[in-house]
Order: C-alpha cells, then sequence, then structure tokens
C-alpha cells in the first residue's frame, strides 16, 4: 500500500524552540578579507510574518557585515606598510637616474623609461596609501574602534 501524502497533505518539518514551532533555517555567509568567511544560520518560525523574518535576517546580515569590515582593517595596514616599501624604493631609483642624469651621464631607454613613469607610480601609490588610511578611520570609527 502507499502511504505516500499528495503534496498538499504533506507535514511541515517543525522543532520546537519554547513554545515556538522552527518550520526552517536560512544561512548567510560573507567572504572576509583573509580567504577566510563567517557564516550565520537563523531560524524560520511558524509564527513569522514577512517584516519578521526580514528584520532577524537583516539584524544577522549586519552583524556579519560588522565583521567583515573590520576584518578589513589588518589587510588595509597591510597594504599600506607595502605601499610603504614600493615608495621607498621607488624613490631610491629615481634618486639614482636623477644623480646620474644630473652628473651628465647618458641615461639608457630604461633608466630613461623609469624617468618618464616613476612620478606618475609614486602619486598613485600615495594615493592609495591615503585612500587607504582614509578607509581605516572611518572602519574604526563607524565600529567604535580606538
Amino acid at each position: 500500500m502507499n502511504d505516500m501524502k499528495p503534496p498538499e497533505q504533506e507535514e511541515v518539518s517543525q522543532a520546537a524552540v519554547g513554545n515556538r514551532l522552527i518550520v526552517g533555517n536560512f544561512n548567510m555567509q560573507i567572504q572576509m578579507p583573509n580567504q577566510a568567511s563567517i557564516s550565520t544560520t537563523g531560524m524560520i518560525y511558524l509564527d513569522d510574518d514577512a517584516p519578521t523574518l526580514n528584520n532577524r535576517m537583516d539584524m544577522f546580515r549586519a552583524v556579519i557585515q560588522r565583521q567583515q569590515e573590520i576584518a578589513e582593517i589588518p589587510t588595509l595596514e597591510a597594504n599600506i606598510e607595502a605601499h610603504d616599501r614600493q615608495i621607498e624604493q621607488l624613490e631610491t631609483q629615481l634618486e639614482i637616474v636623477n644623480k646620474k642624469q644630473k652628473s651628465g651621464k647618458k641615461l639608457v631607454s630604461a633608466e630613461q623609461q623609469n624617468v618618464d613613469n616613476l612620478p606618475g607610480a609614486l602619486k598613485h601609490l600615495f594615493e592609495s596609501r591615503e585612500k587607504g588610511i582614509r578607509k581605516i578611520a572611518d572602519l574604526k570609527k563607524k565600529h567604535g574602534i580606538a
């Protein structure tokens, strides 16, 4: 004999929390800047209406997004340190080429290309560095981090 019920009569799988019946769950996952991820799971109750469920999901999303943003700070700090090293290297290269040029020696094509390209590269690094510093300050302010 066939014990299968028609779809309209299927029972909803339920578990109880207190006096609320759980009829499902939702999962959220966010990729972190350091290649890790953070995830959370929330419950859907039988008596949830759409606004209640949306509010719960918004709350979960806000919590994991905050953690994602806080985890971005060390990555930004590491990028700033890398920019500082690159700036120092490029400034040294530019100084060497400028000294050679001022001494009257002819620059080889690669050196001339450095003279032409290094100022723009330095400007880009300084701008990226400042952007990172501002973003760190904004994130710390937003999340109340000293």
